[in-house]
C-alpha cells in the first residue's frame, strides 16, 4: 500500500450499542470482521418482527442515548426527559430479523427496555441482541464518508450516521476508493460501492423534526449514483484491528 500521509485521516468515529439511538464518538474502537465491536449490538423490531429504524419511523429514536457495559452485561438508556433505564441484559427466546435483506440471528431481551423504547418509537417494540459475529449497521459492516462530503450537505455527520468520518480529502474523494484496500490504524478495509441514503438525514438530530429534504438535495447536487441518492461508501473488514481518531489512512 502507498501511504498518503497527511492526505486522509480518521477525524471521527460514530457508534451506538442500540441501532437508531444517538451516536457516541469514542477515541478508539476495536474493528472486527462484523464492524466496530458492540456497535449496533442491539436492534428494535415491531410486534410483527420487522426492523424498526429511522427509515421507518423518522428520527425520534435518536433523542435517546445508550451505554453498554460489556464487562457487567448492563445496558443503560438515557431518555429525552433525562430519566435513565438501566438493567442487566436478560435473554429470552431466539429470533431472526431481516436486516437489509440479511437474516440476523439474535435473542429477545426481556426487562424494562422494550417499554421505554416503545414510548419513544410510537409503537410496540422488542429489543433484540444480535448474535456474536453478526452486524446490524447496514448491508456492510463498515461505512466511510469524508468531512468535505458532509460539509457539502450541511456538515452534520449525525444525520448520515457513518462509522468513519475522514478528513484532509476533497468532497466525494471516497467514491474513487471503490475496489481499493485501505489501511486504517491496525485494520485493513476493502472499499465497496456507494451508500444509498434513506429519509433519515432529513431529520434534525436534536429535535427529531423533519427540517430538510436531503434526498432531493443529494440528487440535485450529484444526480443518482447506481440509480440512487448516495453519500459515502461501504467497506468490508479484511483484517481486524484497533482504529483510533487521528490514524492516517494508507490507500493502496
Amino acid at each position: 500500500m502507498a501511504t498518503v500521509a497527511g492526505l486522509a485521516s480518521v477525524e471521527r468515529i460514530n457508534v451506538t450499542p442500540v441501532k437508531g439511538l444517538a451516536l457516541s464518538n469514542p477515541a478508539a474502537i476495536e474493528l472486527t470482521r462484523a464492524g466496530a465491536k458492540d456497535d449496533r449490538r442491539f436492534l428494535l423490531v415491531s410486534e410483527d418482527g420487522r426492523l424498526v429504524n429511522g427509515k421507518r419511523i423518522g428520527g425520534g429514536l435518536g433523542l435517546a442515548r445508550a451505554e453498554w457495559d460489556a464487562a457487567d452485561g448492563v445496558l443503560a438508556l438515557t431518555l429525552p426527559d433525562g430519566s435513565v433505564v438501566r438493567d442487566e441484559i436478560r435473554r429470552g427466546d431466539p429470533t431472526v430479523t431481516d436486516v437489509y435483506d440479511r437474516l440476523v440471528s439474535g435473542t429477545v431481551v426481556t426487562g424494562p427496555f422494550a417499554e421505554a423504547l416503545s414510548d419513544l418509537a410510537g409503537m410496540r417494540v422488542r429489543l433484540i441482541e444480535c448474535q456474536e459475529g453478526s452486524w446490524a449497521t447496514d448491508s456492510r459492516p463498515a461505512t466511510i464518508v469524508s468531512r468535505a462530503s458532509l460539509d457539502a450537505f450541511g456538515g452534520d455527520g449525525r444525520r448520515f450516521r457513518m462509522l468513519f468520518e475522514v478528513d484532509e480529502v476533497e468532497a466525494f474523494a471516497e467514491d474513487a476508493w471503490r475496489g481499493l484496500q485501505l489501511r486504517v490504524g491496525e485494520a485493513t478495509l476493502h472499499v465497496e460501492g456507494p451508500t444509498p441514503r434513506c429519509a433519515l438525514p432529513s431529520y434534525d438530530p436534536d429535535t427529531a423534526e423533519r427540517d430538510r429534504d436531503v434526498l432531493r438535495e443529494l440528487l440535485a447536487a450529484r444526480g443518482p449514483i447506481d440509480g440512487q441518492p448516495c453519500l459515502g461508501v461501504f467497506a468490508e473488514v479484511l483484517e481486524p484491528g484497533v482504529v483510533r481518531v487521528g490514524d492516517t489512512i494508507e490507500i493502496g
